[in-house]
């Protein structure tokens, strides 16, 4: 995979309409499967400027850390909730 050869550590996605539909309240199998098997090789991290509700449970079985309510700004800042 490029990402490992150019020595990429994290992934970081946003979460709705990237990962994941609007309307969708729960990961569906083709993103849990991406994540388990990114997971083997790399941090990943969902940002979302969604509430913590949305987040917390798209996230919940996944293998990742997240952050909610957040504007990209405060995510490069490193200032989060």
């Amino acid at each position: 995979m490029i990402l490992l050869v150019l020595n990429i550590k994290i992934i970081v996605m946003d979460l709705d309409n990237t990962i994941a539909k609007v309307d969708e309240l729960v990961p569906n199998e083709k993103v849990v499967q991406l994540f388990q098997n990114l997971a083997k090789d790399f941090q990943i991290v969902v940002a979302s400027n969604n509430f913590k509700g949305r987040v917390k449970k798209m996230c919940k079985n996944l293998p990742c850390d997240y952050f909610y309510n957040l504007s990209v700004c405060q995510f490069l800042s490193g200032k989060n909730n």
